[in-house]
This record gives C-alpha cells, sequence and structure tokens, in this order.
C-alpha cells in the first residue's frame, strides 16, 4: 500500500478557479508511485491533492487497476474536472464490481447513478449517450 500525501491547498498552478493545484508532474508522479495509471494525453495540470489521494485509496481498496483517462483536460473552464477535483477512469471487471458494491448516492440529472466512495462521488458514466463509457470520480469540493 502507499502512504497518501496530506492534503493541502494549493501546491502549483493550475487550470481556472480557486484553490490551486498540483502541476502535471507532481500529479502524475504521485498517482504511478500509488499505481494509478494515466492514459497517454491526459493531462492532470491543476488536479488537487485530495483527488490524487482519492484515486490512490480506490486503487489501494480495489486492488485493481485503475486507469485515469481524463483529469483537467477537455474540460470547460470552472467546471469541477478543470478544477482539478474531477477524474475519469477506464472502466474493468474488477473496478466495476468493487464501484458498484459501494452504497448507493442517489442518481445524476442524466440518469448516472452516483456511488459513495471516499467522501466523494463516482458517477456511473458508463452508459450515458454520446459518452465514452467510463466512471466519473468526484473528490472533495464537487
Amino acid at each position: 500500500l502507499v502512504k497518501l500525501a496530506p492534503v493541502t491547498g494549493g501546491g502549483g498552478g493550475g487550470l481556472g478557479g480557486s484553490g490551486g493545484g498540483l502541476t502535471d508532474a507532481t500529479a502524475r508522479a504521485q498517482l504511478r508511485e500509488g499505481g494509478v495509471d494515466i492514459k497517454p494525453g491526459a493531462s492532470l495540470e491543476g488536479m488537487q491533492q485530495i483527488t490524487v489521494n482519492t484515486l490512490i485509496s480506490l486503487k489501494n481498496q480495489c486492488e485493481c487497476d485503475v486507469t485515469v483517462t481524463s483529469g483537467t483536460d477537455s474540460h470547460s473552464l470552472g467546471t469541477c474536472h478543470a478544477n482539478g477535483f474531477k477524474a475519469d477512469i477506464r472502466p474493468n471487471a474488477k473496478l466495476n464490481t468493487f464501484i458498484t458494491k459501494q452504497a448507493k448516492a442517489g442518481a445524476r440529472s442524466d440518469g448516472a447513478t452516483l456511488y459513495a466512495f471516499g467522501g466523494g462521488l463516482i458517477a456511473d458514466e458508463r452508459s450515458l449517450p454520446r459518452v465514452a463509457p467510463h466512471w466519473d470520480l468526484s473528490a472533495g469540493g464537487c
């Protein structure tokens, strides 16, 4: 198991929004050290420490592959993704089973089922129209 970094405010520039966030290199290094894979081309610039910690915690608790497919990239400024509080995760059988065994926390307005995890939520975006199948992890402030 990997020790999680303490959650602190800021830590380097980032994409729009208060709270700063980590540099891409710092977030990437921490996630790799925690065994979390990152899809080539995904940006982690401005990712919040709490999001990195939650991803590593998910990897540790699930004992399965966790791959970030999108961090702060390809999302509108001012959104939870762009502010570093969300990450998209590639589905796989073991991860899917782990997440769906977590406590349900209702549904979003688009119909995505929500699961409680690590003080945040994971939305099931595997079957939403016009969206590539993935899990949407929301940590901390979003």
